[in-house]
């Protein structure tokens, strides 16, 4: 039978594993390909990479919002500041329209509106 000590050893020892797992897969995670016209409120809480041009984009106190569009269907990119600085290139802050980029992020629903709210510094590429 175990003791205590070895109970709580056994304990930690898992526990540090458990977390070690959740972060690399975490790290790991492949976002999911959508088109902007198939993207719904079923998505909402989805990591996807989605296509685009670039129909307008601008900055307020360091929060980048990009609309994106493919076709017809929109959505709003949304970098907020603290991703944004994580950035080697902000090149969040440097898009313009017609500019075709890919973002990668999480579906959230404001306000009645979907946005890709990019979560990663690595979320947003000019391709």
């Amino acid at each position: 039978m175990m003791d205590e000590k070895q109970m709580a050893a056994t304990c930690l020892i898992l526990a540090i594993l458990g977390i070690a797992s959740l972060y690399f897969l975490a790290e790991t995670m492949q976002p999911k390909q959508a088109r902007l016209s198939k993207i719904t409120t079923e998505n909402v809480g989805e990591y996807v990479e989605v296509f685009g041009i670039v129909r307008s984009a601008s900055n307020t106190n360091g929060n980048a919002f990009i609309k994106t569009c493919e076709g017809q269907a929109c959505i709003s990119v949304i970098v907020f500041k603290k991703t944004a600085e994580k950035m080697q290139n902000p090149s969040a802050y440097l898009l313009e329209k017609n500019d075709r980029i890919t973002a990668r992020g999480t579906i959230e629903e404001y306000k009645g509106e979907l946005e890709l709210v990019v979560n990663k510094a690595d979320g947003i590429k000019r391709v």
